[in-house]
């Protein structure tokens, strides 16, 4: 049976390979032809592939090649307007696609230097290096930006319309944000989660910011990742035990909520004294939880309550 499962295995993961396979090469080969049928002129071909893109390919990969056709006019009647919204969806499904088209389409288009930035922004943070990052050196962080530019002019079939000097304003930003301070950090980190004050959603934006400020014992920030776990992963006790550390970032730093979710969480994994020191320091900070006190209380030793009551109240420690 171990070699007949074995074989079963090996064939499907072939056949999902050929598959892929067969898959990349038919967007390859549409996406071609499309635009062959666009630079001749051939309308009626190109609508035929357009409607099988449609129906084959991904969303994200039919929005950018209709909001292409939107761009340039290609067997269509050119509207920006309509180029935008197109390329935003292809976004949306995928938050990798269309930044640099939606980001050129703004600056030259539509004269809107702010909402470009943003939009050129949000790209640079695909790539960013963090600046304490070992393998981000000037020299490298030179060669990435230069890469990255051919690769992004490429992609425009005009080179001349790749905004340069914007592009490099974008990766310093970038670059000096994840050096800022805690508050700034974290700020952007939620501008990016919730598409806020002209920015598109970026999970892979928000969550690097994050990560970077939860590092720097930023308690809002932990507070903020904890909640996101939780809701997450759920609270079996194999879960609980991967929060307990933003949460202790949260509640060291004085955050009441974080304090009474570490008390009840220490409570259910039977971590009883932690439990009881957290109620403790909920408790001083407006917290009433008395009764929750007294029912752990019957969980210690007499001496361990007295210990911990010390440690709180008169030495005035944390847990």
């Amino acid at each position: 049976m171990p070699k007949i499962a074995r074989c079963l295995f090996l064939l499907t993961m072939t056949m999902l390979s050929i598959n892929v396979s067969a898959m990349a090469e038919n967007s390859v080969w549409l996406e071609s032809s499309i635009r062959n049928a666009w630079k001749t002129n051939d309308c009626k071909l190109a609508k035929s592939l357009m409607d099988k893109m449609e129906k084959t390919l991904s969303p994200e990969i039919f929005y950018f090649y209709q909001a292409e056709a939107f761009q340039y006019g290609d067997c269509i009647d050119k509207d920006i307007d309509r180029a935008i919204t197109a390329y935003a969806k292809s976004y949306v499904i995928s938050q990798r696609n269309a930044q640099i088209r939606l980001a050129v389409l703004y600056l030259r288009e539509k004269k809107d230097i702010q909402t470009a930035r943003k939009w050129l922004r949000t790209l640079a943070f695909s790539y960013a290096q963090e600046p304490d990052n070992e393998v981000n050196t000037p020299k490298t962080q030179s060669q990435l930006i230069k890469s990255l530019k051919e690769m992004y002019a490429n992609d425009l079939r005009d080179s001349r319309d790749f905004p340069e000097d914007e592009f490099d304003q974008a990766f310093k930003w970038a670059t000096e944000l994840f050096d800022s301070s805690p508050d700034k950090i974290f700020e952007y980190a939620l501008i990016f989660e919730k598409g806020a004050k002209g920015y598109p959603i970026n999970e892979n934006a928000a969550a690097r910011l994050l990560h970077r400020v939860v590092m720097l014992d930023y308690p809002p920030a932990a507070w903020h990742y904890a909640q996101q776990l939780i809701k997450k992963n759920g609270e079996e006790e194999r879960n609980l035990y991967r929060v307990l550390n933003p949460l202790e970032k949260a509640a060291l730093g004085g955050i009441l909520e974080a304090q009474l979710e570490l008390a009840k969480i220490n409570q259910k994994l039977a971590r009883y004294s932690k439990s009881y020191s957290w109620y403790l320091s909920a408790r001083k900070n407006g917290a009433h939880v008395d009764e929750e006190i007294s029912q752990l209380a019957k969980q210690l030793e007499p001496s361990k309550v007295k210990y911990l009551h010390r440690k709180i109240a008169v030495r005035g420690k944390l847990p």
